[in-house]
């Protein structure tokens, strides 16, 4: 499966501890599917981890060099979005250049915590031909915060 995780759920993941939901989440995904993030995801990611709240992880540069590691591993596919998505319910910029990232590598699953998101819990895979397939991922892009996207990943035979 390809799975896009919001920055923010990434960076929580640096801060948790290796036991923690999300870097179990993180580590399912690592094994068993495919990480997917645009160029901007990417960029964000070494922007943020600088800022002071991320000291206690290390030296600036043993910061850069941690999310340097986390987006060059095998197991990421890299994404340049080249239209643009306006969703009616997402106010916030960002949120729109999430589904952007899952429309172009379309994607199974979006993590995020972000509320405005997970309250639309699906979005419309736009290759998908049949109203009523047998599997719902056939047409529709989940949306899961990463609690319910552990319990769906471990679901899977």
């Amino acid at each position: 499966m390809k799975i896009v995780v919001d920055t923010n759920v990434l960076l929580s993941s640096l801060l948790s501890s290796p036991t923690s939901t999300l870097n179990r989440l993180l580590d399912q995904i690592r094994t068993s599917h495919t990480l997917v993030l645009s160029l901007a995801m990417a960029v964000e990611l070494g922007a943020v981890i600088v800022r002071p709240k991320f000291t206690r992880l290390g030296t600036e540069k043993e910061r850069v060099t941690m999310a340097q590691s986390l987006l060059s591993a095998p197991h990421i596919m890299a994404i340049v979005p080249t239209f643009t998505i306006v969703h009616p319910d997402l106010p916030d910029v960002d949120d729109n250049r999430l589904l952007e990232v899952a429309v172009a590598a379309d994607a199974d699953i979006i993590i995020t915590d972000d509320k405005q998101l997970l309250a639309l819990t699906a979005i419309r895979r736009p290759h998908a031909i049949e109203p009523e397939p047998e599997s719902l991922l056939a047409t529709k892009t989940l949306i899961l915060s990463p609690y319910d996207a552990l319990d769906y990943l471990q679901s899977l035979p």
